[in-house]
C-alpha cells in the first residue's frame, strides 16, 4: 500500500511500528528534500516512542554524510535532545 506522503511508498506495517529508520541507507551525502523529510520523520518517530538511544544512533549516522548547514543543525538538535534524555526514559 502506498500512502500519499513522500515516504517512498513504505508499507503501512513499517510506518506503524517505529521502523522507518531501518529503511534508511545512511550516511547520505547531500540528501534531497524528500530524503531529508524521511530522515527527520524517522528520528522524530523514535524520539516520540522514547527510543532515544536508537534516535541518537540514527542522528549520528546521518551526521557522517555531507549535509546542508540548516539540515545538519536540525539533526544535531535532535541528537542533543536525545543525549539529555538517555537514561531518563
Amino acid at each position: 500500500m502506498c500512502l500519499g506522503i513522500r515516504l517512498s511508498c513504505l508499507r503501512v506495517d513499517v510506518l506503524m511500528s517505529a521502523q522507518i529508520w531501518k529503511t534508511l541507507k545512511l550516511p547520505l551525502d547531500n540528501p534531497t528534500k524528500p530524503e531529508c523529510q524521511t530522515i527527520l520523520y524517522a528520528i522524530e518517530e523514535l524520539y516520540f516512542y522514547r527510543r532515544y538511544v536508537e534516535a541518537w544512533n540514527v542522528a549520528q549516522d546521518v551526521l557522517k554524510g555531507k549535509l546542508k548547514a540548516e539540515f545538519k543543525a536540525i539533526v544535531e538538535g535532535y541528537r542533543a535532545k536525545c543525549v539529555g534524555l538517555i537514561g531518563r526514559g
